[in-house]
């Protein structure tokens, strides 16, 4: 299921390049709009990375880890 969120995610995300192919503002707004909005939806699947690598009790110390390397 993770995979396939952020497959769709990211694919939606390609429509900024609709943004490209157009010169009326309003329509490159609603390209980056939806673009973005799939971008947001595919972005939680990196906050699930710690569950899935940390060792077993080790969840919150990699989590911390990587929130502390992200800055």
């Amino acid at each position: 299921m993770r995979k396939a969120v952020l497959v769709c995610g990211m694919t939606v995300g390609l429509a900024v390049f609709g943004a490209t192919q157009t010169t009326d503002p309003n329509w490159a707004i609603m390209w980056i709009s939806i673009a973005l909005s799939g971008l947001a939806a595919a972005a939680p699947v990196g906050l699930v990375d710690p569950v899935v690598i940390a060792p077993k009790g080790g969840t919150g110390t990699v989590g911390g880890i990587m929130n502390f390397v992200k800055i």
